[in-house]
């Protein structure tokens, strides 16, 4: 073999090995590209919402009800009628001076006015005949508990809020003689949190 031969033999040899190191090169970049993919569809839930879906959402699950009734001025925000189960009416207690937030026997509640009453209220409810009492949340403004029987067979949810709107603060109380369940009890405490005035 002459020296043209092998130095061609040789440049033939090279030329292989940069091509298949090229294809080597173009399978790595595509084994990346693949391992990224599925290592993102893996870490995303396709049933995250973002944050704009989320309010939407949460917008779709309140009605919103104004009353101007007994010299209050207020937007009552109130689930649903698919979560409550009957159309939301507000009513005004002229005997009682209070307004009165209904959807049914299982969202009921008061809104009045007047000084905090939160020590009150917690004497009251500790102090109950027949039943024990669990705060589950509690700050200087609000206060979501439970009373149950000592066997745990019966318990019944109740909430209280008091919220600086004007002057005089407001109360919001549910109906101490409904047996609410937790389901309703955290949605009509949410209902006295979203509470807004009219202007």
């Amino acid at each position: 073999m002459t020296k043209v031969s092998k130095f061609k033999k040789i440049v033939r040899i090279a030329d292989r090995c940069i091509f298949t190191e090229k294809i080597v090169m173009k399978i790595e970049v595509a084994i990346v590209a693949i391992l990224t993919s599925m290592l993102l569809a893996c870490t995303s839930d396709p049933n995250t919402e973002t944050e704009t879906e989320k309010i939407e959402i949460e917008k779709e699950l309140w009605t919103s009800v104004e009353s101007r009734e007994g010299g209050y001025a207020l937007t009552v925000f109130i689930p649903t009628p698919d979560i409550v189960k009957e159309e939301a009416k507000i009513e005004y207690l002229e005997d009682r001076g209070e307004l009165r937030v209904m959807a049914g026997e299982e969202f009921d509640y008061y809104i009045y006015e007047d000084e905090s009453q939160m020590n009150m209220i917690l004497n009251e409810i500790n102090g109950h005949p027949f039943y024990k009492v669990e705060i589950i949340e509690q700050t200087d403004s609000t206060l979501l508990y439970r009373y149950f029987l000592e066997n745990e067979s019966k318990e019944v949810w109740h909430f209280y809020t008091e919220r600086s709107l004007g002057q005089p603060m407001l109360m919001i109380r549910s109906n101490q003689n409904g047996d609410f369940n937790e389901f309703y009890a955290r949605k009509m405490f949410e209902s006295s949190l979203k509470l807004t005035t009219l202007n």
